[in-house]
């Protein structure tokens, strides 16, 4: 059965909506599939990633995304998975 589906409204900015479009034509996945995965991922990530993500945090983003990247890595290696 099909998880319920809310629908929300979006405002982007032309350089947002471009770059969706793109995304959306090289994986061959509609709009909403993209953005509802985004938020999902967005949403279960720790703190400093969000912030990191977000561009509230004088620490290197890219150093950031990285750092936790290979936490969870580590985390997924030690549980078998």
């Amino acid at each position: 059965m099909a998880e319920k589906r809310l629908i929300l409204r979006a405002e982007l900015t032309p350089r947002a909506k471009l770059g969706l479009e793109k995304v959306c034509e090289s994986r061959g996945m509609t709009q909403l599939s993209v953005i509802s995965r985004l938020i999902l991922w967005f949403s279960e990530q720790d703190g400093r990633t969000q912030h990191a993500v977000l561009g509230h945090t004088d620490e290197d983003p890219g150093e950031l995304l990285f750092q936790s990247l290979m936490k969870k890595l580590a985390e997924s290696a030690n549980s078998g998975k």
